[in-house]
């Protein structure tokens, strides 16, 4: 595929290999995309149309998680929350993550749940950070924690 794509220099491309590549590159695309870019004849000109088409989608991708990483700072637990719904919270942050192609940590979540939980919990939190290692266990691990010792 990749010697259709980008050829050495002064290297022409055999119309087999050419056909062959377009064929499996047209082969992964789904029906509507596939109808926009089959009147394309060579491979190079199917993968610009593409590479062209999705460049957008990154961008918009990456403005997503940018906004994400500001919900996920901005997160607070509420006076009203219990510590499983806030630590529910916290988890779909990390789903949200997720499907956006990046990852949250369980590490950072702990951190985000220890460093944000009501100051009623305050004392289970201390406890937590002094002997145990909460990053270990996850976000069900560390809420689990808190809500043994409270």
């Amino acid at each position: 595929m990749w010697e259709v794509l980008s050829p050495a220099d002064g290297v022409e491309v055999s119309e087999a290999k050419n056909k062959t590549a377009r064929v499996q590159l047209l082969s992964t695309l789904s029906e509507d995309i596939f109808m926009q870019v089959s009147t394309k004849k060579k491979t190079k000109e199917v993968w610009d149309n593409l590479k062209t088409r999705f460049v957008g989608a990154d961008r918009i991708k990456s403005a997503r998680l940018f906004t994400l990483r500001g919900k996920f700072d901005k997160l607070n637990m509420a006076d009203g929350d219990l510590l499983d719904d806030y630590a529910g919270k916290i988890s779909g942050m990390s789903a949200r993550y997720a499907s956006l192609g990046s990852t949250l940590s369980d590490t950072a979540m702990v951190k985000k749940l220890l460093d944000t939980a009501h100051d009623r919990l305050y004392q289970a939190v201390v406890g937590i950070e002094q002997f145990c290692n909460p990053g270990d266990d996850g976000i069900r691990g560390g809420a689990g924690q808190a809500q043994g010792v409270r």
